[in-house]
């Protein structure tokens, strides 16, 4: 769902189920902004940040989580959270004050919401 509606804003969604996948990507795509969702099935979602941080400290990184009392380790870290459920025009406008160069038509997302990961994976297909 959240791939879907960030397609419907003009955005390039690149979409991974796994940590492993997830840092794949983020390696060989180079990413304007990631979109990480704590609740990852392989790696910890915080070991991920860790990477992303280590390899591109420039690029923003946002976490989505259903967890709570993940607010203080974030603003420690000085990553933006945002708590599920999610509220999209707040989201949307994190996205856009992330997003180095406004007038791009198509700024590259990284979003890694396992929540959006669910539904069996078909070639191509949005989900």
């Amino acid at each position: 769902m959240l791939g879907c509606v960030l397609e419907l804003e003009h955005y390039q969604v690149l979409r991974s189920r796994t940590g492993r996948e997830t840092i794949a990507l983020f390696l060989a795509e180079a990413p304007e902004l990631v979109l990480l969702d704590l609740n990852m099935p392989d790696r910890s979602a915080w070991e991920i940040f860790d990477l992303i941080h280590r390899t591109r400290p420039s690029v923003p990184v946002i976490l989505i989580t259903a967890l709570s009392q993940q607010q203080s380790r974030a603003a420690r870290l000085g990553v933006l959270l945002m708590e599920k459920p999610l509220d999209i025009p707040l989201l949307l406008e994190m996205i856009r004050d992330c997003v180095a160069e406004p007038e791009m038509e198509e700024e590259q997302l990284f979003p890694l919401d396992a929540e959006m990961d669910k539904a069996p994976a078909e070639p191509n297909a949005i989900r």
